[in-house]
């Protein structure tokens, strides 16, 4: 009898901790966009920056996910796609940062994080380089009053590159 009482509180025991599920359901997400002005990036001598270019990224296309959680906000999932394109051949590695800022309805700024990616440029059957394509994925908790928020990828870029891009 001892012994089916043991197997009996286990299955039990079991079953509801199998049974314990996180429920997300979907919901719209923030406003998302592009910055003009930090939509392309470009990689170059440092001592000339008008020179030759080594390589330019671009971001090519995003896509975001959400769902309301159990902690009262918004679970987003943040995929961009960057296309990076080789101008020389003997480069064989891209490096950049780009940033995901969340603003609010008067366009102040409540959070700016900044990542950085960086590889190397596949090669094709002639040993020329290819054009690189990268998706960063990212998860993100956001506040759940999201048509008060505003999502805003782009670029880092220093002021040298700013100009060049943008005059």
């Amino acid at each position: 009898m001892k012994k089916y009482s043991i197997l009996f509180l286990s299955i039990f025991l079991l079953i509801s901790c199998a049974s314990i599920e996180k429920k997300l359901t979907e919901t719209s997400c923030p406003e998302l966009s592009i910055s003009k002005e930090h939509k392309d990036y470009f990689s170059a001598d440092k001592d000339n920056i008008s020179g030759e270019m080594s390589y330019i990224a671009t971001i090519n296309n995003y896509k975001l996910k959400c769902q309301k959680s159990e902690r009262n906000a918004i679970f987003s999932i943040l995929d961009i796609l960057f296309v990076v394109t080789p101008l020389k051949n003997d480069v064989e590695t891209y490096d950049y940062h780009y940033f995901v800022s969340i603003l609010d309805d008067n366009n102040e700024i409540l959070d700016y994080q900044i990542f950085s990616v960086n590889g190397k440029f596949a090669l094709d059957n002639n040993n020329d380089l290819n054009e690189s394509v990268v998706t960063e994925s990212l998860d993100q908790y956001i506040p759940l009053q999201h048509n008060l928020y505003k999502i805003v990828i782009g670029f880092v870029l220093d002021e040298e590159k700013y100009n060049f891009i943008n005059n």
